[in-house]
């Protein structure tokens, strides 16, 4: 990959951490809970909400069942 899709990865990575803080907070559910429901640690829950993780679509789809919603849904929140 060279420097410009770095780039791109990066942004959409913030995009989509911020999509799905968003719609965890809508729902009012702490980090900590949609960790915990999503089943993934945590700390690295924190790590995709800061976009600081490229995320697998099988990672996504436990995110979007833990928020009781459509992986489509995220994206779509993404504003891509």
């Amino acid at each position: 990959m060279g420097a410009a899709d770095d780039k791109t990865a990066k942004k959409m990575a913030i995009r989509l951490g911020q999509a799905i803080r968003a719609r965890r907070e809508s729902v009012d559910l702490s980090q900590d809970e949609l960790a915990w429901r999503a089943e993934v640690h945590r700390a690295y829950m924190g790590t995709i909400e800061r976009g600081g993780q490229n995320i697998t679509v099988f990672k996504l789809f436990q995110i979007a069942r833990a928020l009781g919603i459509k992986p489509s849904d995220i994206l779509k929140d993404m504003n891509l």
